[in-house]
């Protein structure tokens, strides 16, 4: 199995058992309408309902290796859902975690707020990408209680 498929299969699972509702987006071809590709949008894998009615999210899953208390974000990957957020009016998050934390530690930050606070790279291999300091992420555990309410909380991280 893939390591964004296992991220996005044990996100599932911990969205079930805080009973957080959610809808999970298929990614399969043919399922994005000719007028989305037009926009060259990317959509995120879970629509998320936030409670109590502060409304929907859109999150993106990742499994990304945190080095050096940075987490490395692709950029185009970054302005496809920036346009997707600007076409749905919908937030759209990266929650982020890997196999070495045991998907039990989930790092969230907007993906609007990873083009202000990151440090932008260029790789040979990978192109251009964002260098993001894990100080600017909600950090989210499976064990925490109201879990998605540190998503909204006002301090500056």
């Amino acid at each position: 199995m893939n390591k964004g498929i296992k991220a996005e299969e044990e996100f599932r699972k911990w969205l079930d058992k805080k009973n957080i509702p959610y809808l999970q987006i298929s990614n399969a071809p043919g399922t994005l309408s000719i007028a989305l590709k037009g926009k060259e949008v990317r959509r995120p894998d879970f629509l998320i309902f936030v409670r109590p009615f502060l409304g929907i999210i859109m999150v993106d899953v990742q499994d990304r290796k945190i080095e050096e208390g940075k987490i490395i974000i692709d950029k185009d990957e970054t302005w496809a859902y920036i346009r997707f957020e600007r076409e749905s009016r919908l937030p759209v998050w990266y929650a982020i975690s890997n196999k070495g934390r045991k998907y039990k530690e989930w790092y969230w930050i907007p993906v609007s707020k990873v083009i202000e606070v990151s440090e932008e790279k260029v790789s040979r291999r990978y192109g251009p990408f964002y260098k993001v300091d894990i100080e600017h992420f909600a950090l989210i555990r499976a064990r925490d209680r109201n879990p998605l309410s540190k998503l909204f909380e006002t301090e500056e991280r």
